[in-house]
């Protein structure tokens, strides 16, 4: 039982807490914290394939309820990426404009007209 014990401790706790700290260098927090949402949803899969357990109606709409909430907490953020992708094409079109007015000011285009 102790052996039991000390398995649960390593693998549900520090190698979890090694894991996501990893998770975290690598994705961000923000990106992390919307996969922490997600551990029920992978819990009863497993649960489900690995223990053989039922999918009643509750765990189904448990899990699509999660995973819908996930879907509705990111579309601020991607209504937001794109207003900031937009912002960045008009930028990087009105410095192509400036850039090419520069080059053809720099070249004398506007005044080596000879009549």
């Amino acid at each position: 039982a102790s052996f039991t014990i000390l398995k649960l401790a390593f693998f549900g706790s520090v190698l979890a807490f090694i894991m996501m700290t990893k998770v975290v260098r690598g994705i961000g927090l923000n990106s992390a914290n919307m996969f922490t949402n997600l551990i029920p949803v992978i819990t009863s899969l497993l649960s489900y394939f690995i223990l053989k357990e039922i999918f009643g109606m509750q765990k189904i709409i448990g899990i699509g309820i999660v995973i819908l909430g996930l879907f509705i907490s990111q579309i601020p953020h991607i209504i937001w990426h794109e207003k900031i992708v937009k912002i960045f094409n008009r930028i990087k079109l009105i410095y192509s404009i400036l850039a090419k007015l520069c080059d053809l000011v720099l070249n004398g285009y506007f005044w080596s007209f000879t009549p």
